[in-house]
Order: C-alpha cells, then structure tokens, then sequence
C-alpha cells in the first residue's frame, strides 16, 4: 500500500505573482496512509538568473566571472552566467537537532529579511516522537504553513524570460527527507515583481 498519498506546495495566491518587500507564503501538503519514519521536512526559497551566448568563428570570452566556456566543433563558444538573488531553507517539520546549519545559507552580500516563525499545523498531530535518525509522522493530511519575508531594502529583479538566452527563475521547493532513502522533492515556480517608488529623486522628472 503506498504510504505517501499527496506531496504538494499550494500558494497562498492562486496566481502566484509576489512583489518584493512582501511575503511568499503557502503550505506544504503531506498526506499519508499511515505512519512514515521521516527526519524532516523543509523547503526553500531560490531565484537566479541565467544567461546563454553563443559566438561562432570566434575566440572564446575572457571569463572574469563565474560563467563556464564550452567549444565544440565548427569553433562555436557557448558561454552561461548564473546569478543567485535568494536562496534560503527552512525546516518544515522535524527535530532541529537533525537539520543540518548547511541547509541555512545566504548568498553573499544578499539579504532577504526576517523569516516568520513557521508552525506546523495538521488534522493529527506531528510532533515527531519516533526514536533513531527518523521521527515518526502521524497517518493523515498535514499542511505544514510556510513564509518567506522579502526585505524592502534589497534590490531583488523582476521575473524575466528572453527564449533560452536569458531568465530570471524563482521557484520554492519542498523535500522530504529520509534516512537511507533518496529524498522526495517537489517544486513549484512563482513570479516576483520588483517594487519601484516612482517618488525617488532619481526618477522625478522636471
């Protein structure tokens, strides 16, 4: 019988466009037939940028970034850039002590704020009493409640596509970790608009 029925991230907008300096915030849907031996649950916040060119009969760029050059045949250079605005974890559910400090980083010199408290609420309850590397979660439908604040401070860019050259991609995703086993992730894509005061002197015009 399988014991995961559901695995989902459901926004807290049905359309999921953000503005920077709010929040992102949803829930994480866990529904199981029965009792599930799980370290933990957690999910992640995460926005690049990325770029592709490609330059035939040509030399190849001087790379004074942390792009990555490729040649192949017929001397086309293909050259890709990322660029990571946010990139935050955060546990869901499960003993703090098991989580690993790895999962909570930001990149440097990027901030995105205050995180707000998550408390995860369910039709049974899911305090993780098992014993080992796991903790048990109860048989049921869980929704585990998430959000993520945005500082107004930090200049975070709009969503932005331009075929396969360019884009700027925020995504969440959930995962569910397990001893032994390799872990269940989901993820689900959101846009963010960046907040623009038209009163800045910069942008009055005479």
């Amino acid at each position: 019988m399988k014991k995961l029925l559901a695995f989902e991230i459901l926004f807290s907008k049905k359309v999921p466009v953000y503005l920077s300096g709010r929040s992102v915030d949803g829930v994480v849907i866990v529904h199981t037939s029965q009792d599930m031996n799980i370290r933990n649950i957690t999910i992640r916040i995460h926005g690049e940028a990325v770029t592709f060119i490609r330059m035939r009969n040509s030399s190849p760029f001087v790379n004074q970034g942390h792009g990555r050059i490729m040649m192949q045949t017929g001397s086309a250079y293909h050259y890709t850039e990322k660029e990571v605005y946010l990139d935050r974890t955060i546990m869901l559910w499960g003993s703090r002590s098991k989580f690993s400090s790895d999962f909570c980083s930001l990149i440097p010199n990027t901030s995105i704020g205050e995180f707000a408290k998550i408390a995860p609420t369910s039709e049974r309850s899911a305090n993780g009493n098992g014993n080992g590397n796991d903790d048990i979660l109860p048989a049921g439908r869980h929704k585990l409640e998430f959000n993520f604040s945005l500082s107004a401070n930090v200049k975070i860019p709009s969503s932005f596509s331009i075929a396969n050259q360019c884009n700027i991609h925020y995504e969440v995703i959930a995962t569910i970790n397990r001893s032994g086993k390799s872990p269940r992730r989901i993820k689900r894509p959101f846009a963010l608009l960046e907040s623009i005061d038209v009163n800045r002197p910069a942008l009055m015009v005479c």
